[in-house]
């Protein structure tokens, strides 16, 4: 696959997305260089991004069905607040400032801008969606779709980051000693050692990213 390629594609589709409606935002320089520099990796972060994407209404339901519920507000602030960072990650800005709104808001306990807002916000990123599969559809190949070798090695690092993006230190480690445990031959165990090189940056990241965020929004008291 030519990942340049691919990168050039969807990055032209969102640039003429973004001019029908600035919240179809993607730098994906950006968004490369919290990846390494790896278009490979972005590409499977992209994907990550679409299957989250696809249950963004159905996650955020139960909030706006009962938004007095402490529970429920609980849950939609660290929901939006996991998007934020998915969004910033990516190089989806635009987006990542919308998620931000909502966080803030509902930390600050206004449940109305929360609700009113909701509607906008599921719309937007369904949009946001609607080009991401788009540019997929058009011919992006999943970097899982490679050798049965590889797309073991995917299915490990995709636990990594989703253990990296929940803070779940626990996951991230077991998928990283089943990537570093698995032998297959010099080539193949060369790579495991590569994935795991770009799992422990991208937990790095994430961490970092999610504190300084959070040490902003807090202030310096």
């Amino acid at each position: 696959m030519d990942n340049t390629n691919t990168i050039a594609n969807i990055k032209a589709a969102f640039e003429l997305a973004e001019k029908a409606n600035s919240l179809n935002q993607l730098d994906t320089a950006k968004g490369l260089e919290a990846f390494a520099g790896k278009d490979r990796l972005y590409i499977k972060g992209l994907e990550l991004l679409r299957k989250k994407l696809a249950t963004v209404a159905a996650t955020i339901a139960p909030f706006t069905a009962n938004p007095n519920d402490a529970a429920t507000l609980n849950d939609f602030i660290i929901y939006v607040h996991g998007l934020k960072g998915s969004f910033a990650n990516l190089g989806a800005y635009n987006l990542s400032d919308k998620a931000k709104e909502l966080e803030l808001a509902g930390k600050s306990g206004d449940i109305d801008y929360c609700v009113q807002n909701s509607a906008h916000f599921i719309n937007a990123t369904d949009d946001f969606l609607a080009v991401l599969n788009g540019a997929f559809d058009s011919g992006v190949k999943s970097p899982s779709t490679q050798t049965a070798d590889d797309a073991e090695l995917y299915k490990l690092l995709d636990a990594v980051g989703d253990g990296a993006e929940a803070f779940d230190l626990d996951k991230v480690n077991a998928a990283i000693d089943k990537l570093t445990a698995q032998s297959f031959g010099d080539k193949t165990d060369t790579k495991i050692k590569r994935l795991k090189k770009y799992a422990d940056d991208f937990l790095t990241f994430e961490i970092i990213n999610s504190l300084s965020a959070d040490f902003k929004d807090e202030g310096y008291n």
